[in-house]
């Protein structure tokens, strides 16, 4: 498929769908390796398997050594705020606290490798 990523990024996108699940990592690799723009597969991704995209923009952070863009920056930073607050009110009141901390050290180290 890599070489269609050149030709046609959205023909990719959508046959990307069937196996990102099974295999994100490889799928991710073969996203970031191809010529579809980081935006425009984190807008596929929100709009077509919203599951995944948390998993993309963590995966592409640690694949990618140039870093992402601020609107991808910005995007990782709303979906781990999501995460950590749909963790939390999951808890209904009930914190253990040993668990929130350890959610809450996972989403700050996240924060500070964007950041830095």
């Amino acid at each position: 498929m890599q070489p269609l990523c050149w030709t046609d990024p959205m023909l990719v996108l959508e046959f990307s769908m069937l196996v990102l699940e099974s295999c994100p990592t490889q799928t991710i690799e073969l996203l970031l390796s191809g010529n579809i723009p980081a935006d425009l597969v984190n807008s596929y991704l929100k709009q077509h398997a919203p599951s995944m995209q948390g998993r993309y923009l963590e995966l592409m952070l640690a694949m990618n050594e140039n870093g992402i863009s601020g609107n991808l920056q910005n995007e990782m930073v709303r979906t781990l705020a999501f995460i950590f607050f749909l963790i939390h009110s999951n808890s209904h009141g009930k914190t253990d606290g040993a668990a929130s901390l350890a959610v809450f050290r996972w989403v700050l180290a996240v924060l500070l490798v964007i950041l830095l």
